[in-house]
């Protein structure tokens, strides 16, 4: 599949307070990420919480 329709999928966040908002979102998700204990780098643990729900519950629940 060409890239240009799959880009074509995303949601648009450029108009009104999408931006704002989505960018609050992200950051939560990066604080997440780097208070997770293990010693992966944040594109692995980004990648490993995509692939496993175990390790995405285990980011999410974290203290």
């Amino acid at each position: 599949m060409p890239p240009a329709l799959i880009c074509r999928d995303y949601p648009r966040i450029r108009k009104g307070y999408a931006p704002e908002n989505f960018n609050i979102v992200r950051q939560l998700a990066v604080n997440l990420l780097k208070k997770e204990p293990s010693k992966l780098s944040i594109k692995r643990k980004r990648f490993m919480s995509v692939l496993s729900d175990k390790f995405r519950e285990k980011v999410l629940f974290s203290t």
